[in-house]
């Protein structure tokens, strides 16, 4: 049974509040599109440079 002690102490309400925004589907929709931004960004960049 848990008993709510971490024994690696430092988890608080707001580590595991961070946690649970971070892990959102929210958070992984905007990790997406910043990932796709990045990607379409660096084959813009290639191909004016010529490297596509």
């Amino acid at each position: 049974v848990f008993s709510g002690h971490y024994v690696t102490g430092g988890v608080t309400s707001g580590y595991l509040r961070q946690l649970e925004q971070n892990r959102s589907d929210a958070a992984k929709a905007r990790r997406e599109r910043l990932l796709s931004s990045l990607r379409d960004e660096a084959e813009n960049q290639g191909e004016l440079f010529g490297a596509a």
